[in-house]
């Protein structure tokens, strides 16, 4: 439990660090239309896809400084719909997100083998 504690907290970090720091255009389309944008320092990313009003929206991937990637759906700026979370460490989330949140159906794979399948609440497993 431990484990999963510590996955959905750095993913917590993760998904306020989009809306929380200031966001650079670096080509395309980064307001209404298809872009690649980043943010640099600690939390940094790049991100290439849709954008909305100049907020990441519709189909897109995020490539995390710390080597987690990010492919799925996006609303208002946050991962929000379907996506699949890879971490560094090798564990891997598919399923539902919302607002930033690993959030309805979903499935954490560890890199130990276990994993845990069934309803997400605001990234907290609450079971099958």
């Amino acid at each position: 439990m431990k484990k999963i504690l510590l996955t959905i907290l750095f993913t917590l970090v993760l998904s306020v660090s989009a809306s929380a720091y200031e966001e650079d255009c670096i080509k395309g389309n980064c307001i209404d239309g298809f872009g690649v944008s980043e943010i640099t320092g600690d939390y940094g990313q790049k991100y290439e896809g849709y954008f909305k009003n100049g907020k990441r929206n519709g189909k897109g991937i995020i490539n995390y400084n710390n080597g987690d990637k990010y492919t799925g759906t996006f609303k208002d700026g946050y991962r929000d719909g379907q996506g699949t979370h890879l971490f560094s460490n090798g564990d891997k989330y598919i399923g539902e997100f919302k607002e930033g949140w690993l959030h309805g159906k979903g499935k954490m794979i560890f890199n130990s083998g276990e994993i845990y399948d069934g309803s997400w609440e605001e990234s907290r497993f609450l079971g099958k």
